[in-house]
């Protein structure tokens, strides 16, 4: 499964059957421009961050590791889940960005009525 489907699922509150629906192709993977397309349209601003440049909880990073490019999700307390199921009994709290060779790029999400009293589901 690709960790986009997660990830972005946590950040929107779009439940994975959702995007699965909108999005068959999904779990092998979509580009970043592809996700962005697909969370704007669903009512989201997708806000992209460089590296070096400081980004606001709750958001995504795309992450370089050993096993090549994925997402992880930084909720708004810091803890970092990697749905790779390599860190799956590791808690969020512990997992550091550290861990991995390099951040590639971050993603932060918010809806685009949230001065309406919209807001996405996130987890904690």
């Amino acid at each position: 499964m690709d960790c986009g489907v997660c990830v972005f699922g946590a950040l929107t509150g779009l439940s994975r059957e959702e995007i699965l629906h909108d999005l068959p192709d999904a779990a092998k993977g979509k580009t970043v421009d592809e996700w962005e397309t697909y969370m704007r349209g669903k009512g989201f601003d997708a806000v992209p961050y460089q590296p070096e440049e400081a980004y606001p909880l709750p958001c995504a990073h795309l992450v370089e590791s050993g096993a090549g490019h994925h997402w992880i999700y930084q909720a708004a307390d810091e803890g970092i889940h990697d749905p790779s199921p390599v860190f799956q009994h590791m808690p969020p709290k512990l997992l550091k960005l550290s861990a991995y060779r390099r951040r590639v790029l971050t993603i932060a999400v918010r809806p685009k009525d949230a001065a309406k009293g919209r807001t996405s589901t996130l987890p904690q």
